[in-house]
């Protein structure tokens, strides 16, 4: 619980240049916080400084309040050893929400440019802000900081893990860049992004190859800035050749699949398609009916011949 003097304060008395603490991203003015008190809810912590109020967090909201005379808000003393306005701003934010990596990323260099030992950071700050004792922590959330801001805020959207901020932050800039460039042009959920990249990485080692090797190789770009493929088809092409790199032995069951269409005249209102991943032991067949030469059509499709193909591909996928 944070124990702080509120006050109502001047707006003119608050030092809006000051970015010394612009460490937390915005807190919602209308959060809702269960069993806490109303006065909790206030979306602004100040510190008193030589100028007047130092804004720590808030600072969106104190801006939309700028036509006011005085806004309320918790306070800090000046002379607040900084771990501890570090401590007490962390868990202000964590009555609201979780923090976010980058944020505990920005409190951890502020720390070591302070001279805080590492040590001290870890088992003293970490636990009292809700965070293991784990000084390899440190540089975990440290890497962070090096995300391109785009697949920062795009994991702030999608409540990502912590993992996979970590996992995220130790690609380099060029293969953030491609990520970057996936984000823009289709809408990947977080577990299909993480697969992505496991897979690449995975390959890029068992391959001696670098990032941009894999991308070319599978068309990335061309496959991304296709005009002609919809979202979904781009996000499915790439898994496909993706996982098809990582997994060679996918591919001669890609081409078992393949030839098998020569076999059978697939009719032109009919589709069939099979997990690209053959995880999934099955065939989905999808057929438009708009007539009853379309019902015969599918009709004569499941020959005898038909049959036995299907078959045949069921008991090789």
């Amino acid at each position: 619980m944070i124990s702080l003097p509120i006050s109502n304060l001047k707006i003119d008395r608050i030092d809006f240049s000051d970015r010394m603490f612009d460490l937390f991203y915005p807190i919602r003015a209308n959060a809702q916080i269960s069993n806490k008190p109303d006065s909790l809810q206030l979306p602004a912590l100040v510190q008193i400084s030589p100028s007047g109020y130092r804004i720590i967090i808030g600072r969106e909201w104190l801006e939309s309040r700028k036509s006011d005379e005085s806004v309320p808000a918790f306070i800090l003393l000046e002379n607040e050893m900084v771990i501890n306005e570090l401590r007490i701003s962390a868990n202000y934010v964590r009555l609201f929400r979780p923090l976010i990596p980058t944020e505990v990323a920005g409190i951890v260099r502020v720390l070591i440019a302070q001279k805080t030992a590492r040590e001290t950071i870890a088992k003293t700050l970490f636990p009292e802000i809700g965070l293991s004792p784990n000084i390899k922590l440190i540089d975990a959330y440290l890497n962070c900081l090096n995300l391109d801001p785009n697949i920062a805020e795009w994991l702030i959207g999608k409540n990502a893990p912590q993992k996979t901020w970590f996992a995220l932050s130790t690609l380099d800039r060029e293969f953030q860049a491609e990520l970057v460039l996936l984000l823009d042009k289709t809408r990947p959920t977080l577990s299909i992004l993480e697969e992505i990249v496991r897979n690449i990485r995975e390959t890029a080692i068992r391959e001696e190859m670098d990032t941009p090797q894999i991308l070319t190789k599978i068309g990335w770009k061309t496959v991304l800035e296709n005009p002609d493929l919809t979202e979904s088809d781009k996000i499915a092409s790439l898994r496909q050749d993706i996982t098809r790199m990582r997994f060679p032995l996918l591919s001669s069951h890609a081409s078992r699949a393949e030839a098998f269409w020569q076999k059978i005249n697939v009719p032109p209102n009919v589709h069939i398609s099979y997990d690209p991943t053959f995880e999934k032991k099955e065939l989905t067949l999808d057929a438009i009916l708009a007539s009853p030469q379309d019902i015969n059509t599918l009709e004569q499709f499941f020959n005898d011949d038909n049959r036995r193909n299907l078959n045949e591909l069921l008991e090789n996928l």
